[in-house]
């Protein structure tokens, strides 16, 4: 229970820029106008991630109102899913014992913590990529009379993590799927579950059809004639991954595996552990006391990583999908584990670790209470020792677990806010939504929060071009932007008239400078929100 109520404190607080932000503007407009079909974001056509995130957080907006809980719920609850399928599969191939301790190990893992604050889809991939391999799994290895009950719902699954990010997410699953035999792949039962997925993609299919290809006059990348079936099936998956799409970018064959270091804290060295010991049992020809089961989780979690370490496309949020993975068989590896040694000493530097950086890492910055939150810290991580006493591999789980719950809480409720307080885009629209309503907002690009919290008048992207343009048309209108585009304005015959100031930082790519207190000042940029409007002559 410490676990998912550590996750259910995720639901509270600022949305996290850049996309989080504007994933929850597109949902926004979802939910506001009921337009299940053309994904819209500062009154534009988007084409980039497929419907069905939106379809689920417009549903909740619409149930619970337009703000951040909402939008975040729906990802808490594919995630608790994973959670739960986690286990399922933990007992499905191992035992009960293997699925409880995986569900331990994925609950603190660091990077499902962040994302669940900062929601993007792999909250969701992660919950439908469980699923979908526990069912596809118990096609061969649950009660035999009930195939096709399972065939059904594995299908259904991966047809939703299709439509969430991509074709792409049938690699994890295929791959925990045939890690135990090959030969599996020649079952003609998969050929029904390929039809059955093709079925499940309809929606997605017809939605992408209906926006773009029925329409090939929008002008979308800078030209007419964008296919939204073949931007899903090619652009969005393999374009990026052989760098000939429109979303390009440039990858590190060694970036995943280095940052699976932090991203899997505090299991990550033992991660790397049961890696190196899976790979010399199978040198040496040793049996695993779990045969060949424990191949799955490794499948699906090392062809994915191997996949994504070739791709031209990598952020660090993409290994989320594959923790379950790295959970169930870290697990299974710490359930079969004779000689522990090396284990307790890496979980006593890591529990010992991180807190201290934590710490450090607060006491660098100074946030808000920031010298209690240090105290609480330190004060959970000695009393995890009290709690979980000696050298034994349950003691050690114990306080590496406690010690996660509080460095996360810390950089949670203190950490983050003091990150998020520099966007500017909430302070912003809730300046904006105690003033009277005028027909224009515009909005600097990189603050999309502002759009997602503005009551009144769909927010656009601008230049000074555009703002004379429109105020001209449509009368006075406000914008969020650079103080120093103040000027631009002025010198095309606008007036300015400031209504607040805030300063502004990209904080999804802090500096050195901007951590420390001390120099902090140095490097924030001045924002306004200003009420703009053609000089009167």
């Amino acid at each position: 229970m410490l676990g998912v109520g550590l996750h259910v404190t995720t639901l509270f607080g600022s949305i996290t820029e850049p996309d989080s932000a504007l994933y929850a503007t597109v949902a926004k407009h979802m939910a506001e106008t009921g337009d299940l079909i053309n994904l819209v974001a500062y009154r534009g056509d988007w084409l980039d991630k497929p419907h069905f995130l939106f379809w689920m957080a417009s549903t909740s907006m619409r149930l619970f109102g337009v703000n951040e809980i909402a939008w975040r719920l729906p990802a808490l609850g594919f995630f608790l899913l994973g959670v739960h399928y986690t286990w399922r599969i933990g007992v499905l191939l191992f035992n009960a014992t293997v699925g409880r301790l995986a569900v331990l190990l994925l609950l603190v893992a660091e990077h499902t913590v962040l994302s669940n604050a900062d929601v993007r889809a792999e909250p969701y991939l992660l919950g439908l990529i469980a699923a979908a391999v526990f069912h596809l799994l118990s096609v061969h290895h649950g009660a035999k009379e009930r195939w096709l009950p399972h065939l059904i719902a594995g299908a259904f699954f991966t047809a939703a993590a299709m439509s969430t990010k991509g074709p792409f997410l049938v690699v994890p699953i295929g791959g925990a799927v045939i890690a135990h035999d090959w030969r599996k792949l020649l079952d003609p039962r998969w050929l029904l579950g390929l039809v059955l997925v093709g079925i499940f993609l309809i929606p997605e299919l017809a939605a992408l059809y209906l926006q773009y290809d029925a329409h090939p006059e929008k002008v979308m990348f800078g030209k007419t004639g964008v296919s939204g079936v073949r931007f899903f099936f090619w652009d969005s998956q393999f374009g990026r991954f052989l760098n000939t799409g429109p979303l390009k970018g440039s990858g590190d064959p060694s970036y995943f595996f280095h940052v699976v270091l932090w991203a899997f804290l505090p299991w990550s060295l033992w991660m790397y552990l049961a890696a190196g010991s899976r790979v010399r049992d199978l040198i040496k020809k040793k049996p695993s006391v779990w045969g060949n089961r424990e191949l799955y989780p490794w499948g699906g979690a090392l062809l994915t990583m191997l996949v994504f370490s070739a791709s031209r496309s990598q952020l660090p949020h993409y290994l989320n999908i594959v923790f379950p993975f790295f959970a169930l068989a870290v697990a299974a590896w710490l359930a079969r584990l004779e000689n522990v040694k090396w284990t307790v000493g890496l979980g006593l530097a890591v529990t010992i670790g991180m807190p201290v950086a934590t710490a450090g890492l607060l006491w660098i910055v100074e946030p808000t209470n920031y010298a209690w939150v240090i105290a609480a810290v330190l004060a959970s991580s000695a009393a995890s020792f009290v709690l979980f006493r000696g050298l034994t591999l349950q003691a050690t789980l114990g306080r590496a677990f406690v010690g996660a719950v509080a460095v996360n809480l810390a950089l949670l409720h203190c950490y983050l806010p003091f990150l998020l307080e520099h966007q500017v885009g909430r302070e912003a629209a809730e300046l904006a939504n105690t003033l009277p309503p005028l027909p224009t907002a515009l909005v600097e690009v990189e603050s999309r929060t502002f759009a997602f919290h503005l009551h009144g008048p769909e927010v656009v992207n601008w230049t000074a071009d555009d703002t004379k343009k429109m105020t001209a048309e449509m009368g006075p209108a406000r914008v969020l932007m650079a103080a120093a585009t103040q000027t631009a304005l002025e010198e095309r015959g606008l007036t300015v008239k400031v209504l607040g100031s805030w300063d502004y930082f990209h904080v999804s790519m802090p500096t050195r400078a901007f951590l420390r207190a001390s120099t902090r000042a140095s490097v924030v940029q001045p924002w306004v929100l200003a009420e703009v409007s053609v000089t009167e002559r």
